[in-house]
């Protein structure tokens, strides 16, 4: 398995112009499924945070960065 950082910008609805990013540390056999388990969090986030505003995800300004090989894990540990 793999470590990576995927970093997803995003805008809210509250502040059109204004770009946000955060970023997740994800353990996966691709950059790919680190895409989508970081998206799982993003989304998952947003489930539970009470601000009225909404938060959409720029998909095509995502970046992902290798940072380690990691010895075999549990990848759904890290959902």
């Amino acid at each position: 398995m793999k470590k990576y950082r995927v970093v997803i910008p995003y805008k809210e609805n509250k502040s059109s112009n204004e770009n946000f990013k955060v970023d997740f540390e994800i353990i996966a056999s691709s950059k790919e499924m680190a895409v989508e388990k970081a998206l799982k969090k993003f989304y998952g986030f947003l489930e539970y945070n009470l601000a009225s505003w909404v938060r959409t995800p720029i998909k095509k300004n995502i970046q992902v960065e290798f940072l380690e090989d990691v010895e075999d894990v549990d990848p759904w540990s890290y959902l």
